[in-house]
């Protein structure tokens, strides 16, 4: 049986799977153990990850031509779990576990953080700002005007930055390359103002 952490991790590797692929199952990619990795997944987490997806009927793994591709059924998990971050799906746990509905509006994902002890990563402070930061961005994004494509990416990376600090040691580098293409999308949108005020959340974060 697939534990939720493991479960949790298919999602975020999906999402991005989708992001690249968009709707088109028909259009395999290269690299499925490079996808993992630019999650800051191990190859034994990748392979958990393909075994799950693959055998759920979520992704079609092509081991041995190192390929894979999405599957409408994947697609539709994947939107599913969005559109209700909060609540378990069929496939995977809540994306977002809300504590204290009664009075903070905090969130975290599931599994436990650690505060960093490394010169080469973020303090424990600046996770929880850019924790708000990504929060405030996802709330926002209905109201940006970028392409659906644009969005989907937008999307993964947010779920991207989510999974690593959740990680006890997060991957500052793949934090970073997520703000910096996530600031790259915000730049092609047309929302100035709202635009300028997500930019200001991230100048610190890279």
């Amino acid at each position: 049986m697939t534990d939720d952490k493991t479960k949790l991790k298919s999602y975020s590797y999906l999402s991005k799977l989708y992001a690249k692929t968009g709707t088109d199952v028909l259009n395999p990619v290269k690299g499925l153990y490079r996808l993992g990795k630019e999650l800051g997944f191990e190859d034994e987490e990748i392979n958990d990850i393909l075994k799950y997806i693959n055998n759920e009927g979520l992704a079609i793994v092509y081991l041995n031509e190192e390929k894979i591709t999405i599957t409408n059924k994947g697609i539709s998990a994947v939107e599913e779990a969005e559109l209700n971050p909060v609540s378990a799906t069929n496939y995977f746990p809540a994306i977002i576990k809300v504590k204290g509905l009664e009075g903070s509006h905090e969130s975290q994902r599931l599994g436990q953080f650690y505060e960093a002890k490394h010169d080469t990563q973020i303090s424990s402070i600046k996770y929880r700002e850019l924790k708000k930061s990504t929060e405030l961005i996802r709330s926002s994004m209905d109201k940006l005007h970028i392409t659906s494509e644009l969005r989907s990416k937008l999307r993964a990376e947010l779920i991207t930055i989510d999974v690593q600090i959740s990680q006890p040691k997060p991957d500052i580098d793949v934090i970073r390359e997520c703000v910096g293409s996530i600031r790259r999308i915000l730049e092609s949108a047309t929302d100035s103002l709202l635009v300028r005020r997500l930019m200001s959340q991230l100048i610190k974060f890279g």
